[in-house]
């Protein structure tokens, strides 16, 4: 049974493995419904699917911070708290370990479904000899897209609007110009039309970090002035909190 397996499918690692485990398996119809009937379950009936994963997600989560997570983005299904656990799992960068590793986390969550970039990098300081020589790293959003969920192609940016959060987030502050940072769109007919619409999507990323709209200030769309910057015009946002917790230099 396993030469007439090898024969018919590709060696492509874990499948090769799951036939091999079938074949050696007296009777391999009842797995075979089995799996059906879980992937059905977990990933196909919408009565079941989505309070399946919630659970799994409430179990890998702490109870605070699961009632956070809802309040934050209370528009759920079921796929995704599956990129939540995902996100939470797949995160080797030390950046991570620093102040704002969870809010890294919840920024990438919430604005994977908008297909927009939550920020232009993750920075931090690696010390190799454990003394004093410092070499600094930097890790792109589409570094992280490409680790987490495959090729970046699977998950293009929005065409139209908001697309990047031009600001750098290292391991104890978010990086800004003084006290102001861009949002990076597409489209500047499109932005200006409905500029109030993605004004929501600047209120959801400062949301996140526990600000409110009296913390900051939105500009009106401006053109792109010269081809340094990446994308049809800028929104230009002022930071107005005294005492930021996220940015300490301000």
């Amino acid at each position: 049974m396993r030469a007439v397996f090898r024969q018919s499918a590709d060696d492509s690692g874990p499948f090769m493995e799951i036939l091999e485990f079938a074949a050696a398996v007296e009777n391999v119809l009842p797995i075979s419904l089995t799996c059906r009937k879980w992937n059905f379950f977990l990933n196909k009936n919408p009565v079941t699917c989505e309070r399946m994963w919630r659970r799994i997600a409430q179990k890998a989560c702490e109870a605070q911070e699961f009632e956070e997570l809802e309040r934050i983005y209370p528009e759920f299904y079921f796929s995704a708290w599956k990129d939540l656990i995902r996100i939470k799992e797949v995160s080797p960068w030390k950046v991570y370990h620093g102040k704002m590793g969870k809010m890294i986390h919840r920024l990438f969550w919430v604005f994977l479904i908008e297909r927009i970039e939550p920020y232009l990098g993750l920075c931090w300081k690696e010390d190799l000899y454990e003394i004093r020589d410092y070499i600094e790293y930097t890790v792109s959003p589409h570094s992280e897209m490409l680790r987490r969920f495959g090729p970046p192609g699977l998950f293009p940016t929005r065409e139209r609007g908001i697309f990047r959060f031009d600001v750098c987030i290292d391991e104890s502050l978010i990086r800004l110009k003084g006290r102001f940072f861009e949002v990076a769109y597409w489209d500047h007919t499109y932005t200006v039309i409905h500029f109030q619409e993605e004004c929501q999507k600047i209120h959801k990323w400062f949301n996140v970090l526990g600000l409110t709209e009296n913390d900051y200030k939105i500009a009106r769309p401006k053109r792109k002035r010269h081809d340094k910057l990446n994308g049809d015009g800028t929104i230009r946002v002022e930071v107005v909190l005294d005492n930021w917790e996220y940015a300490p230099h301000l």
